[in-house]
C-alpha cells in the first residue's frame, strides 16, 4: 500500500568517506560522490546545475584533451597509402583509411555508429566488428536505413560549413536524444551503445598491425646483428 501522502520514500545515506592515504594521492574530495540518481533520491540542495566533465568529456579522460593520428596520406594525384600506429594498448591503436561514420537506425530508434573507409563502403548488408570485442559480429541488412556523421569543416583551410543557430542546435539535439534507449542514456550502469568497425575496415586494419610488427621486428633484429659485430 503506498503513502498517503502519494510520495515515494527513501532511507537517509551519506556518502561514504575515503581512506585518508587514498586521499593524499590525488586532489579529490574527502568523500565517494554520489550518482546524480542519488543526488535526486536523497532530496540533495542543488542550487546550480551546471555542464560537467561528466556530461561533456570522457570524465576519466582528460577533459578538452586531443591527440592528432595520421590515417593515410598521398601526394597530388597517387592513391591514398594507409598508415596505423602501433601500440601496447589495443583502444590506443589508430584506425587506417579515409574515415566516416554511419549511424543506422529504424522508425523509433538508433541502431548503432559503424566506422568504415570512404574509398570501400559497403553498398550492401553491412558487418560490423565491436571495438571492444572482435569476436561480436553485428550484422545490418542491406537497406538499413543510415546517415553520415562527419560533415567537412575545413578544406584547404577555408571554412566550408556553415554552423547553424543556436535554437536548431538545442532542437537538433534533444530530437537525436530521443531516439537512444533509455538504458543507453542512464548514468548508473548503462547499457553499451553498439558501435564498431566495418568488417573490412577490421581486416584491413589487423593486416597492416600485422606488417607494422614484422617491420619492427627485423628493424631490432639487424640493428642488433650490427651491434654484434
Amino acid at each position: 500500500m503506498g503513502k498517503p501522502t502519494g510520495f515515494m520514500e527513501y532511507a537517509r545515506e551519506l556518502p561514504l568517506a575515503r581512506e585518508p592515504l587514498v586521499r593524499l594521492r590525488d586532489w579529490q574530495e574527502f568523500h565517494e560522490p554520489f550518482s546524480e540518481i542519488k543526488l535526486k533520491e536523497q532530496g540533495a540542495r542543488i542550487n546550480v546545475w551546471g555542464v560537467g566533465t561528466k556530461l561533456v568529456t570522457g570524465y576519466d579522460q582528460p577533459a578538452m584533451g586531443g591527440v592528432y593520428k595520421l590515417s593515410a596520406i598521398r601526394t597530388p594525384g597517387a592513391p591514398w597509402q594507409y598508415k596505423i600506429k602501433l601500440s601496447e594498448e589495443t583502444e590506443k591503436m589508430s584506425d587506417p583509411g579515409i574515415l566516416q561514420v554511419r549511424r543506422y537506425y529504424s522508425e523509433s530508434k538508433f541502431l548503432g555508429d559503424m566506422i568504415y573507409d570512404e574509398e570501400s563502403a559497403p553498398a550492401h548488408a553491412s558487418t560490423m566488428v565491436d571495438l571492444s570485442d572482435p569476436a561480436k559480429l553485428t550484422t545490418l541488412p542491406t537497406g538499413t536505413p543510415f546517415t553520415n556523421l562527419l560533415v567537412p569543416v575545413l578544406r584547404s583551410g577555408k571554412a566550408v560549413y556553415e554552423t547553424p543557430p543556436l535554437a536548431q542546435i538545442q532542437q537538433y539535439t534533444q530530437e537525436q536524444l530521443t531516439r537512444f534507449h533509455a538504458a543507453v542514456k542512464r548514468f548508473d550502469n548503462p547499457q553499451l551503445y553498439p558501435v564498431g568497425l566495418e568488417q573490412h575496415l577490421h581486416e584491413q586494419k589487423n593486416h597492416l598491425i600485422s606488417q607494422a610488427r614484422e617491420a619492427t621486428a627485423e628493424r631490432k633484429t639487424h640493428g642488433t646483428e650490427r651491434s654484434s659485430l
